[in-house]
């Protein structure tokens, strides 16, 4: 089967291949072990991890599953109030979530009744969404904008950046997005100031990339 997403927290890697979630134990990397499979009530699109709870998303369905024991994963609460969704990201009390035409904030602080805390549409739908401090950088596919989140209950679009062609991944870290294009391109932004997000350098490549990767001063791509 092939993989669709993953995360990892602490000794495991949570793992989907849209059927269900697998639980690896990684406690020896040379022999990482499958303890747990979990079948899932919908095709599941994306997942992220945050201590005790794993947190999954498919085409109509939020769900939240109890790992405090990784051998015996239970579903402990679901959500079908939004749209189709294809990405996530969890920080704190609340979850991020990519829905076909707007991000969604979904309060996730009592695990067995995840409730909508607030929708932004934006322009095209979004695909792709990654969470840096109070910011989230949404992708629908040809722009990349900057949201503020710092009111969970009120996101704003500080900026939008439409530079790029046929988005196809984005990694932010220290102050730097990392944006790839089916262009075969990667474009290295400055986001220090979300309200101005800049390019600094554009790097074209042999193939189009579907993902990133970074590691101190090397992009894997």
């Amino acid at each position: 089967a092939r993989a669709r997403d993953l995360a990892v927290e602490n000794d495991y890697v949570y793992l989907t291949d849209g059927v269900g979630i697998f639980t690896i134990d990684i406690s020896d990397p040379e022999n990482p072990i499958e303890v747990a499979f979990l079948e899932t009530p919908e095709w599941t699109y994306a997942l992220d991890v945050s201590e005790e709870y794993v947190y999954h998303v498919s085409e109509y369905g939020f769900h939240i599953v109890n790992v405090s024991n990784p051998e015996f994963p239970t579903e402990t609460g679901v959500n079908h109030e939004t749209d189709y969704m294809s990405d996530i990201t969890v920080e704190g009390d609340y979850a991020y979530l990519a829905c076909k035409s707007y991000i969604a904030i979904m309060d996730v602080s009592n695990p067995e009744n995840p409730q909508i805390t607030s929708t932004l549409r934006l322009p095209m739908g979004v695909h792709e969404i990654e969470l840096s401090g109070d910011v989230l950088f949404c992708s629908n596919g040809s722009d990349l904008y900057a949201v503020d989140v710092s009111d969970p209950e009120c996101p704003e679009i500080l900026s939008t950046y439409q530079e790029i062609d046929m988005i196809s991944s984005i990694h932010i870290q220290n102050n730097l997005a990392y944006v790839s294009g089916f262009q075969n391109r990667l474009e290295i932004l400055d986001v220090s100031d979300p309200t101005n997000m800049e390019s600094i350098v554009g790097v074209d490549t042999e193939y189009f990339i579907q993902s990133i990767a970074v590691s101190e001063n090397f992009v894997y791509a």
